[in-house]
């Protein structure tokens, strides 16, 4: 089977015996999740508060994919460091980057969401993840300035 059948490939599971249920799943050419970085939640710098998530992205495919990452709905002054290049990966593949994002002071108004976007090379398919960015409260940071 080429890469191109994974794309859509259904499995069905019936179970007649108990009045005839039948479930449809998907399965994915590629899994990934977003945690956040273990220790302190945020971090508070004199510029900036930052937040650390490393993302795990698994090639599920039995040929070479490269892959990008895309955040939506995420406010202008966001700032984001790391993992983004493109990435590469083998058959059956995975690597674990990590991602940051860094809000300045002035600009951040408290919690938001993103959603993080995993695309293939050739956009056959997306998945996402919603992940918040957290902080203290904004009046805090205000308080706080000299």
């Amino acid at each position: 089977m080429g890469p191109a059948a994974y794309d859509h490939v259904f499995h069905l599971i019936g179970h007649w015996n108990d009045g005839g249920h039948l479930a449809i799943s998907t399965v994915q050419p590629a899994n990934f999740g977003v945690t956040r970085m273990t220790g302190t939640p945020y971090i508070v710098s004199p510029e900036a508060v930052r937040n650390q998530f490393l993302v795990r992205v698994v090639n599920k495919q039995d040929v070479r994919q490269s892959f990008r990452l895309e955040l939506v709905d995420v406010p202008g002054a966001l700032e984001r460091l790391g993992f983004v290049e493109t990435v590469e990966l083998g058959s059956l593949g995975e690597q674990v980057l990590p991602l940051v994002l860094q809000m300045p002071r002035d600009a951040y108004i408290g919690r938001f969401h993103v959603m993080v976007v995993l695309h293939d090379s050739a956009n056959t398919f997306t998945l996402e993840r919603e992940i918040e960015f957290i902080g203290p409260d904004p009046q805090l940071l205000q308080d706080d300035r000299p």
